[in-house]
């Protein structure tokens, strides 16, 4: 059934938060003893903390990486990705392996968080679209704030906070090691 004007003009004025949680379901999980949500769709699998490899000179937030039967894969301390001081990890800590999509094609990637706790279906009313207030456009990864008995979970869009795009470039070694590699007369 092709929908009337009307209703594609609603259908188009719809938040994006409510058609994204549309009758889906969310991993549920806690950072730093605030309450977020991602598509369980993206989720690939839960692990308990491995061994991570530390990588030189990448951004503040990559903790490493992992070997995750035979294919490495990043590691994200999401503490630190949302502006958090580093701590240590807590006893219920775990990696949340995600489907992400980069300018690059799909890529697994590893989330440190603080305790993953149950899968909820949430629908349209459950969601609302991010508050405007204090907004910057750093924080175009909300997918938009659920409502439930325990209190408001924030819903992560996982491809913009972590797609190869919106990680920080890792800093230079040294400045004075930039400065000679600038030099021709160095090789």
């Amino acid at each position: 059934m092709t929908p009337t004007p009307a209703q594609a003009a609603n259908a188009a004025a719809e938040p994006a938060a409510r058609r994204a949680a549309a009758s889906t379901k969310f991993l549920a999980f806690s950072v730093d003893d605030t309450a977020y949500g991602m598509p369980v769709l993206r989720v690939r699998e839960i692990i308990g903390l491995l061994d991570i490899t530390p990588v030189p000179q990448v951004a503040r937030h990559v903790r490493g990486v992992v070997n995750l039967r035979g294919k490495v894969i990043p590691v994200v301390d999401l503490r630190v990705t949302f502006g958090r001081p580093a701590s240590g990890d807590r006893e219920r800590s775990c990696i949340v392996v995600v489907d992400v999509r980069t300018s690059r094609g799909p890529s697994l990637m590893g989330l440190i968080v603080d305790a993953v706790s149950e899968v909820i279906a949430l629908g349209p009313a459950d969601v609302e679209s991010p508050p405007e207030v204090g907004r910057s456009d750093e924080q175009g990864y909300l997918l938009g704030i659920a409502r439930g008995r325990s209190g408001v979970r924030m819903l992560l869009d996982i491809d913009r906070l972590l797609g190869v795009d919106a990680l920080p470039a890792a800093p230079p070694a040294h400045p004075a090691a930039d400065a000679a590699s600038d030099d021709p007369g160095t090789s």
